[in-house]
């Protein structure tokens, strides 16, 4: 069930990196503020974030995901 819930935050995910993104960056969020927007725990960002780091999408540093392939992170949505 856990999975399935963590496929399913992916779409949602993407989406509000796109919409946060300021020239490619999503700057001054932490994984508990994404957490926040989207009614999760924060463990399922960080382990959604990184399936999306894993796949070559977005770059995580503190406080700062770059969008590295805004196209595929727009199919993902």
């Amino acid at each position: 069930m856990e999975i399935v819930a963590r496929k399913g935050l992916i779409p949602q995910l993407a989406s509000l990196l796109i919409e946060r993104a300021e020239n490619g960056e999503v700057a001054g969020m932490t994984h508990a503020d994404l957490a926040g927007h989207l009614g999760v725990h924060r463990e399922a960002i960080t382990s959604t974030l990184g399936q999306l780091r894993r796949a070559g999408l977005i770059k995580i540093e503190r406080k700062r995901i770059s969008i590295l392939q805004r196209e595929r992170l727009e199919r993902a949505t």
